[in-house]
């Protein structure tokens, strides 16, 4: 198991169960749907890592839930931002693979032109291995 889908099933049994054992955690996913939210259109680098990680993650999660990969492409990922956090469900089915700018540009750039809180954001983990920096 890669580091990365370690970190991301140790940080879902964490919100989800708030620490539960993993028993609790294989109940609630046994028979679920996770959605991996890609914030791309289908055929980049960005579809491509999301589908990775959807096809490898339900074999990481206690109680293996099927995990389909949706695309929603807009406004440079803001569409699929505001849905992963004001829109879907907060229980750990709904997962938001979506750029860094997303999580910078509400803090950097103008507030009034975006509609999603960058502080609702859990991070989980990445499938890149780059380091990002804001000074």
């Amino acid at each position: 198991m890669s580091g990365a889908l370690r970190l991301m099933m140790v940080v879902i049994a964490l919100a989800v169960g708030g620490g539960a054992q993993a028993q609790d955690v294989a109940s609630f996913y046994r028979g679920k749907t996770v959605s991996v939210v890609i914030a791309s259109a289908t055929g980049g680098g960005y579809d491509t890592y999301g589908r990775l990680v959807a096809r490898h993650l339900g074999a990481q999660i206690p109680g293996n839930p099927t995990v389909i990969a949706q695309n929603m492409p807009g406004a440079a990922g803001a569409t699929a931002s505001y849905y992963v956090t004001a829109v879907a469900p907060k229980d750990g089915t709904v997962l938001g693979a979506i750029h860094p700018g997303n999580i910078i540009e509400p803090v950097l750039g103008d507030k009034r032109k975006v509609r999603y809180d960058p502080g609702a954001f859990q991070y989980i983990g990445n499938a890149n291995p780059d380091v990002y920096v804001c000074v």
